[in-house]
């Protein structure tokens, strides 16, 4: 049986043990102090648009296989290994802070680079963090941590300023001398 999140439009099933997320195609807008978005239905082309980045935005026909790239990017940007925002990096990262975490994730786990900008509006918006749960935040570090290079992205999230909201510590430990 389906989980659903009519909030926000999705469902999850397990099937032999794996989770399939179902989702609407969709329009989102957050309030300043909520990741939490408010859902509207959309055409295929603006749910794309408001997707974390490019590679993400890619659509595959359940009918004919047919990859649809509606942004015109994206699958050029996964052949290249680029990681680009499908709208303004600074407001997308506004809308969601935990995709700035995402992005070190998928740079160290799949070897992508950040495009011209990108690694400006992390570190412009990681004070945002502070309305993301610990516990969402406490997740997407492991998933970093779990990855192929946790030593390298641990030391770029305390560059772009990624571990000072919620690991206050950090702070201080940038201040002594190695």
């Amino acid at each position: 049986f389906p989980v659903t999140y009519e909030r926000f439009g999705t469902a999850m099933v397990t099937i032999d043990g794996t989770k399939l997320e179902f989702v609407t195609a969709r329009k989102e807008s957050y309030a300043e102090d909520s990741r939490k978005p408010n859902v509207e239905p959309a055409t295929y082309e603006e749910d794309a648009a408001r997707r974390d980045f490019t590679c993400n935005a890619l659509l595959k026909g359940l009918h004919d296989g047919a990859v649809r790239d509606p942004l015109g990017s994206g699958v050029a940007d996964l052949r290249g290994g680029v990681l680009r925002t499908p709208l303004d990096p600074v407001a997308t990262f506004r809308d969601d802070p935990l995709r700035t975490m995402r992005a070190v994730r998928f740079r160290f786990r799949l070897g992508f680079r950040y495009a011209d900008g990108l690694e400006e509006a992390i570190r412009q918006e990681s004070g945002r963090l502070a309305i993301v749960s610990v516990e969402r935040w406490r997740d997407e570090l492991l998933k970093i941590l779990a990855g192929p290079r946790p030593g390298e992205a641990l030391g770029e999230l305390a560059d772009l300023g990624l571990l000072d909201v919620h690991f206050p510590e950090w702070r201080a430990m940038k201040g002594v001398e190695q």
